[in-house]
């Protein structure tokens, strides 16, 4: 009997000791799992930054420029033929020391002068009231353009180009036009070039302007700026008329030098302030040599320059000015050596 019961001891114990060495289940946390890298963009490292893909010609191919051997320059096809008509319909190149006038306006709606030129000599620029611009970029700004005269372009000290404001007060349907003569200043038998802007809405007019010793005439309608290279072989002051269905719209004027040695004074004003009274006037020169003089004289003052003291000895314009603490009782008598040249005149009322 005991050693039944031994027997039934021996095998409980060997049964829990099978049940206690099972499997075990694991405690320990769960790994964390680690972020996976995105894909490489590879499309997008391979794209040019903005305009370093330029050819060989400087042209942009992402931005659709290509050469065009033609024309010399780089095109969008789309928006330039490469033809040599579309080369021969380009504007002519300006020569080195000429400049063309025109005005600009800014998002502001301020009007500024632009001079376009190929020199690269000093330029500079006299606004419409008498003072001078100033530079501000690329454009000049002048204070006040709608002053009725001409704005100038200087290209050391010689005027390069000339023209006048038209303000943009024109409504759709009215008639105006402008006329520009570029350069201002020639000599007896050379040439000059005209250009008149019309704008007549939806009239069809006639339009005429003095082109040396004829008259040009054209029918137009609409917005158009166009003109002519005209001779001119009268001397003196001379006054381009542009004319629509024969009446004057605009002028401006066109000084022929008879000779290659000539001088004229023009544009004499006068001041008032504060008991001073000045008188000005520009005196034009031509051909002079740097020895000869500028004369004139004036509250018993002998004023002279010699002509090389100025920047373009040969062909310039200059200002004289006469000031004192009383009114002139007569015109002002300018010389340049032993020729007179005009005078620094006197207003109606002082």
């Amino acid at each position: 009997m005991k050693g039944l019961i031994f027997v039934l001891a021996v095998i409980g114990v060997l049964l829990f000791a099978g049940c206690a060495s099972g499997p075990q289940v694991s405690t320990a946390p769960a790994p964390t799992p680690q972020p996976v890298a995105p894909a490489k963009n590879t499309t997008q490292q391979n794209v040019p930054a903005p305009g370093s893909d330029r050819d060989a010609h400087g042209c942009i191919p992402s931005a659709g420029y290509s050469w065009c051997d033609v024309l010399q320059q780089c095109i969008r096809p789309w928006e330039t033929n490469c033809t040599a008509q579309a080369a021969e319909n380009q504007a002519p190149q300006m020569s080195p020391d000429s400049c063309k006038v025109e005005f600009q306006k800014d998002s502001s709606s301020v009007y500024y002068v632009m001079v376009k030129t190929e020199s690269a000599k000093a330029l500079t620029v006299k606004c419409p009231n008498g003072d001078m611009a100033i530079l501000k970029g690329q454009l000049w700004f002048c204070e006040d353009i709608s002053v009725p005269n001409n704005a100038i372009a200087y290209l050391d000290g010689k005027e390069c180009g000339t023209a006048r404001f038209l303000a943009p007060n024109v409504q759709p349907g009215k008639l105006a036009c402008s006329v520009t003569v570029t350069p201002n200043r020639i000599s007896m038998g050379k040439s000059a070039d005209v250009t008149v802007m019309t704008s007549t809405g939806d009239k069809q007019v006639k339009v005429s302007y003095t082109c040396g010793d004829s008259e040009k005439t054209q029918t137009r309608s609409g917005l158009l700026t166009d003109g002519s290279i005209c001779t001119f072989n009268t001397p003196g002051a001379i006054e381009i008329d542009a004319k629509m269905d024969g009446v004057i719209c605009a002028s401006t004027m066109l000084q022929v030098f008879e000779n290659a040695k000539d001088c004229s004074v023009f544009g004499s004003t006068y001041e008032s302030k504060n008991g001073v009274h000045t008188y000005t006037a520009q005196l034009a020169v031509r051909g002079y040599s740097g020895s000869e003089n500028m004369l004139y004289y004036c509250y018993g003052t002998n004023n002279q320059q010699p002509v090389g003291s100025m920047e373009n000895s040969t062909d310039f314009i200059t200002t004289v000015k006469c000031s004192g603490n009383a009114p002139l009782t007569e015109a002002v008598k300018v010389k340049v050596g032993n020729d007179e040249c005009g005078y620094i005149e006197l207003p109606s009322a002082q």
